[in-house]
């Protein structure tokens, strides 16, 4: 019986959420996404600092009018939740200030799955670099 107990314990310990510390050491690289015409690149330093570059390219896709320059911001992470206050834009939808939080669903060596806590909109990034 008493082994049982320790299997069931290991089994609940080793399906944990991992600390904040594991999801900043995880989440430091380049991220992104490629779709037919629309390409970002999500880059975290473990300096705290953030970029968001986004474009517009491939056959038949329309030109880059209207698409934000790169987005900057600080990052933090606490309780599973990513705080990015942005500190350079030219997007009216992320001005200089605003804060965004974004819970980490799951990230692995090579996939990352957030959701935007204030849209519930969820967001899957592969590893680039």
């Amino acid at each position: 019986m008493f082994a049982t107990i320790v299997a069931i314990g290991q089994l609940i310990s080793s399906n944990q959420a991992p600390s904040d510390a594991v999801l900043r050491q995880k989440i430091i690289g380049i991220w992104g996404r490629d779709g037919f015409c629309i390409h970002d690149r999500y880059t975290f330093q473990a300096s705290g600092k953030f970029s968001h570059r986004y474009w517009v390219a491939g056959t038949n896709c329309q030109s880059n009018v209207g698409v934000p320059g790169p987005i900057e911001a600080d990052w933090q992470i606490e309780n599973a939740v990513i705080t990015f206050r942005v500190t350079k834009s030219n997007a009216t939808n992320f001005p200089v200030g605003h804060v965004v939080r974004v819970k980490i669903i799951r990230i692995q060596d090579d996939e990352f799955a957030s959701m935007y806590l204030d849209k519930g909109e969820t967001n899957v990034l592969t590893r680039k670099e």
